[in-house]
């Protein structure tokens, strides 16, 4: 591959903004890892609900735990990315 001759690039350049690509795409990368996991786990969480729910008073705390839970995350996701478009 050749430089365009129009460029005024250095090599050294080149490389630093290729290093700089690569960081951004594992940025995105671990950020798309990160709010995939959030809602992994706000499906278990709604399994959990589920069947708790049908314990009646005894899953109650469980059902407040995980209404907390997901209070938290949600700023955070929103944090992170656009939910709502």
């Amino acid at each position: 591959m050749k430089l365009d001759p129009r460029l005024n690039v250095t090599e050294t350049d080149l490389q630093k903004l290729f290093e700089l690509e690569l960081k951004v795409r594992d940025d995105i990368e671990a950020l798309h890892t990160a709010v995939n996991q959030m809602r992994g786990v706000r499906a278990q969480m709604e399994v959990v609900k589920e069947r708790v729910s049908e314990q009646g008073d005894k899953g109650k705390p469980v059902l407040r735990a995980i209404q907390d839970l997901d209070q938290k995350m949600a700023p955070v996701e929103q944090e992170l990315i656009q939910v709502k478009m």
